[in-house]
């Protein structure tokens, strides 16, 4: 509870306190995902939309990228 009420110079020291107090736990599954590797993980999971309003994904099969689930209301809607 006192991490809780510290008040942290900077948000690497908070991560760093989340971070040992989840290891405390001794739970293998449980760890903190820093920002960036929490958004690597979930993009690398439902793909990327990107300022155009599109998803775009890898076909491995024919070593293509394939744009593909078109945001109605994206620039990329508007101009077909």
């Amino acid at each position: 509870q006192d991490a809780l009420k510290k008040k942290y110079k900077s948000f690497a020291e908070a991560q760093t306190e989340v971070e040992s107090m989840l290891g405390s736990l001794g739970d293998r599954y449980t760890r903190y995902l820093p920002p960036a590797k929490y958004d690597s993980i979930v993009n690398a999971a439902t793909g990327n939309v990107f300022g155009v309003g599109v998803e775009l994904s890898q076909d491995k099969d024919r070593g293509r990228v394939v744009a593909g689930d078109v945001e109605p209301t994206g620039p990329a809607a508007r101009v077909g």
